[in-house]
């Protein structure tokens, strides 16, 4: 009854809200994000968690709920259409793949931009406390990456942060800023308003309901996702417990390399950088260009306007021979299926990043899985083989 209520005041829940359950297990969320509701979800739904909440007096949640939906509701929808902001349920095509390798992969997620933005890119990370050496090894690989078509991955704090996120936008590269708050703050926000003119350049995302402020827990939470989204992480300066250390240890424990340029053993702010170094952990690297990462990713260097993949990510034995007989077309195509591996893409997708006509995306597509390059999934999905 609630959700039938709700769309007399608000008729476009619908496409925001596909099904009724999300859209409960949504306001069960907005009003108490730092709760887990995942044991309560096994025994009952979120309808019924939601409605059994709202009518008893006593109940867990009566509060929260009942201010979020007579409060902040009604902004929130506001907000979505007015800056055309996105949600995806994990339940929902589209959803990051990289995300579902998360222990606790996030319900929700709130995002502005272009979210396939993640597929190929490189988190930057570090302190907010940067000193000059900082500046200039940011600025150096956020450049670099950026001539490499590598989108840069960081949250959206002062020092490493936004000196990677300036330097790139300024060389024409894009960004994904994880939040450690909802959208709503960051959105009127002074640093968004300087990121505006380049808005097509910027991926926005957050885990968080759209007006929520952020606390001390919020931020440690969010470096998983930095983790998550990239395909490794290049430390820059990070002194002894850093907040940046956390998304190092996130970057490991999901099996992923962390680059760390080599620094001074006398300078504090580099104290973190050192500890990790110590461990000796192979997942562990240090690097002193790009070149260093691109080959630890498997991915060649750009030239000719376009990133070719490693022969290794392609074929078995005798790879650069069988490479060499592609045609430049199912080259580009089998660049962009391998840039979302081990994920597969959905025909849309390989489309609209290669600029193709769909005629010739799908002819090049059945001779790949023809020559055994490729496997077509359910629902006109394809990875490698």
């Amino acid at each position: 009854m609630l959700y039938q209520k709700l769309q007399k005041y608000y008729p476009f829940l619908e496409p925001i809200f596909p099904t009724e359950e999300i859209f409960f297990e949504y306001l069960l969320f907005a009003s108490k994000p730092l709760s887990h509701y995942s044991t309560l979800l096994k025994t009952k739904t979120a309808q019924e968690i939601v409605e059994n909440s709202l009518e008893t007096e006593d109940g867990k949640y009566f509060y929260s709920l009942s201010h979020y939906i007579e409060k902040q509701l009604s902004d929130d929808i506001s907000k979505i259409k007015k800056e055309s902001i996105s949600i995806k349920h994990i339940s929902q095509d589209g959803y990051p793949q990289r995300l579902l390798e998360l222990q606790h992969p996030p319900r929700f997620i709130f995002y502005k931009g272009d979210l396939d933005l993640y597929i190929k890119s490189i988190a930057i990370v570090g302190t907010r406390e940067i000193d000059k050496i900082g500046v200039e090894i940011t600025k150096f690989f956020a450049s670099e990456a950026t001539k490499n078509d590598l989108k840069v991955v960081s949250g959206a704090a002062k020092g490493v942060d936004q000196t990677a996120q300036q330097e790139c936008l300024t060389k024409g590269g894009s960004i994904i800023v994880v939040l450690g708050s909802g959208l709503t703050p960051f959105l009127s926000s002074s640093l968004y308003s300087t990121y505006k003119k380049h808005e097509k350049q910027c991926l926005i995302i957050s885990e968080f309901p759209l007006q929520f402020t952020g606390n001390k827990s919020s931020f440690p939470i969010r470096n998983r996702i930095i983790s998550a989204l990239s395909l490794g992480t290049i430390l820059v300066q990070a002194p002894q417990k850093s907040g940046a250390l956390y998304t190092a240890e996130y970057t490991i424990s999901l099996n992923k390399p962390v680059f760390i340029p080599p620094v001074g053993i006398f300078q504090q702010g580099f104290k973190g950088n050192i500890e990790l170094l110590k461990r000796r952990d192979p997942l562990i690297y240090i690097i002193d260009s790009i070149e260093d990462i691109l080959e630890h990713l498997q991915i060649i260097k750009k030239s000719n306007d376009m990133i070719t993949i490693s022969d290794s990510n392609i074929a078995s034995d005798s790879k650069i021979e069988i490479l060499s007989e592609k045609t430049p077309t199912q080259k580009i195509l089998l660049s962009i299926i391998n840039n979302s591996y081990p994920s597969s893409i959905h025909i849309d997708n390989i489309i609209k990043k290669s600029g193709f006509p769909i005629q010739m995306v799908q002819k090049e597509l059945l001779e790949l899985i023809l020559m055994g390059d490729i496997d077509e999934l359910a629902g006109h999905n394809y990875t490698l083989k």
